[in-house]
C-alpha cells in the first residue's frame, strides 16, 4: 500500500484517495476536520428545522438525533478499538472519539477516580459559545433540554447504570471556571434506563452495520487500538496510521447516523417532504463550510485535482461503499462524481446522502462541496434516475459563486474559523 501527502501546489490526483492512503500527520488534520463537520452539520440541520417549527419541538428533535445515534455509534468504536467493558473508563474513551465532543472545540478535561466514577468538564465549550448570543432559553435548551437525556443515552449504551449529572452548567457560568462540569457515577441501585425507541428503526439501516476494517499501517509509531489504559489528555496524535484511518472513518459514519436519526423523526413527525426539506440544507449548509477547511488545512490549492481530492475525504462523499460514489478528474478543469446504485439507495427512505446526491436538488449539494474549494466551479448533472452523474468544470471567467443560504447560517457557528493546533507530535513507538 502507498503512504502518500497531498502537494502544497493541489496537482496530485489520487483516485479513490482515502484516509489510509495519507501519511500520519496528515490523518490528523483530516480526522479533526471531519469529526468537526460532523458536529457543525447541526448548524445548518437546525435553523433548517426552526424554519417551520418552534424552538421546542427543536429541542425534541436534537434529542432524537443524539439519543438514536451516539449509542450505536459508541458501541462500535468500542469493538473496533477493542476497549469494550463496563466501566467508567470505556464511557470516557467513548467520549473521546465522539463527534459530540470535537477536539479543541470543545476543550474537554477528564478526571477517572476509578471504574465507577469520575467527572468531566468544558474548559471551553463552543456549541456554547455559539448559543450564548440567542439568549437563556436557547442556552437552558442545549444545556439542559438535550444534554440531560442525551448523556446519559451515550453512557448507559457502556453501563444501564451509568448516569451523568451536573456539578455545574450555563446558564450560569462562573467566573474563570470552566463552562460546565459534570460527575458520571455507575450505581448498582440506579434503575436501568431504557432507550430511545428510534435507536431500534436507527440500527435496522444499512448505515449502522457499515464495515470498517482499513489495511494495516504503513507508517511505523501509535497504538493500534485504544485497549490500553484511559488517558485523559488523549490526541489523535497517540494513534496508529491503521487507527486514524479507522476512527476517521467512523467519525463520517458518526455525521451520517446523526443525520438519519434527525431524519427518521423528522419523517415520523412531519412526513417525507418535511424530512427530506431539512436534510437536504444539512447537506448543503455542511457542505461548503467542510471543503473550505479541508482544502486550508490541507493546502492542496483550487484546481480540478484539488476538488477531487477535497470531495473524497469530505464527510459526506468519503463513505464510497455505502454511497456508491465515485470521483474521477476529466483534466486541469473539470471533475466528474458519479453516484452509483448503492445501500444509502436501499434505506427506504428520503433521507440518506445517496438518496439527496440523486434527489432532483442534487446538484445544490454537490456544488456546496466542490465551490468549498474553488468559488468559480460551476456543476451540471448529466443523469437522473436513480444514479447521477455530475460534471463540475472550473470556469476562471465566472463570479465567484456566493454562499447558499443554508451556508451562511452555518457560518454562524465560531466552529467554522477555529484554528486547530498540534498538541503534542506524533507517538513514536507502539506502546503507552
Amino acid at each position: 500500500m502507498l503512504t502518500v501527502t497531498l502537494l502544497s501546489d493541489g496537482t496530485v490526483d489520487v483516485p479513490g484517495l482515502a484516509l489510509h492512503h495519507l501519511d500520519r500527520a496528515t490523518q490528523t488534520l483530516v480526522a479533526r476536520e471531519v469529526m468537526l463537520a460532523a458536529h457543525l452539520q447541526d448548524r445548518a440541520a437546525v435553523p433548517a428545522f426552526l424554519e417551520r417549527h418552534s424552538m421546542e419541538e427543536s429541542w425534541e428533535y436534537a434529542v432524537v438525533e443524539w439519543m438514536a445515534a451516539s449509542p450505536l455509534y459508541t458501541q462500535r468504536l468500542q469493538r473496533l478499538m477493542a476497549y469494550e467493558g463496563t466501566g467508567l473508563s470505556t464511557i470516557f474513551k467513548g467520549l473521546q472519539l465522539d463527534v459530540g465532543f470535537p477536539h479543541q472545540f470543545m476543550d474537554v478535561g477528564f478526571r477517572l477516580h476509578d471504574e465507577q466514577d469520575g467527572e468531566f468538564w468544558l474548559r471551553s465549550c463552543g456549541a456554547l459559545l455559539d448559543v450564548l448570543p440567542m439568549g437563556d432559553e436557547m442556552t437552558q435548551g442545549m444545556c439542559h433540554d438535550i444534554e440531560d437525556p442525551t448523556f446519559d443515552a451515550t453512557a448507559i449504551a457502556t453501563n444501564p447504570r451509568a448516569r451523568i449529572r451536573p456539578l455545574h452548567r450555563p446558564p450560569g457560568v462562573p467566573k474563570g471556571g470552566p463552562h460546565c462540569h459534570w460527575t458520571v457515577r455507575i450505581r448498582p441501585e440506579h434503575p436501568e434506563v431504557a432507550q430511545h425507541p428510534m435507536l431500534e428503526v436507527v440500527e435496522r439501516s444499512h448505515l449502522a452495520a457499515l464495515p470498517n476494517d482499513p489495511p494495516p499501517s504503513a507508517e511505523p509509531g501509535g497504538w493500534e487500538d485504544y485497549a490500553g489504559p484511559f488517558d485523559p489528555h488523549f490526541e489523535l496524535e497517540d494513534l496508529s496510521h491503521r487507527a486514524l484511518a479507522l476512527v476517521g472513518r467512523e467519525f463520517a459514519i458518526q455525521g451520517h447516523l446523526l443525520m438519519r436519526a434527525g431524519g427518521l423523526h423528522n419523517l415520523d413527525r412531519f412526513g417525507p417532504d418535511e424530512a427530506a426539506r431539512v436534510a437536504h440544507q444539512t447537506m448543503v449548509g455542511i457542505g461548503r463550510v467542510e471543503s473550505e477547511r479541508l482544502a486550508e488545512a490541507l493546502g492542496v490549492g483550487d484546481d480540478a485535482a484539488a476538488i477531487a481530492n477535497v470531495a473524497r475525504l469530505h464527510h459526506l462523499l468519503s463513505l464510497d461503499d455505502y454511497l456508491g460514489t465515485d470521483v474521477e478528474v476529466v483534466d486541469s478543469d473539470r471533475v466528474r462524481l458519479r453516484v452509483g446504485d448503492s445501500p444509502s439507495l436501499d434505506e427506504g427512505d428520503p433521507l440518506s446522502v445517496g438518496e439527496r446526491l440523486v434527489a432532483d436538488d442534487g446538484t445544490e449539494i454537490v456544488a456546496s462541496i466542490v465551490q468549498g474549494v474553488n468559488p468559480r466551479a460551476r456543476v451540471e448533472r448529466v443523469g437522473g434516475g436513480r444514479t447521477a452523474t455530475y460534471d463540475v468544470t472550473i470556469d476562471a471567467e465566472a463570479p465567484p459563486a456566493p454562499d447558499q443560504p443554508s451556508v451562511r447560517v452555518a457560518r454562524f457557528s465560531t466552529g467554522t474559523t477555529t484554528v486547530f493546533v498540534r498538541r503534542r507530535p506524533l507517538r513514536r513507538v507502539d506502546v503507552a
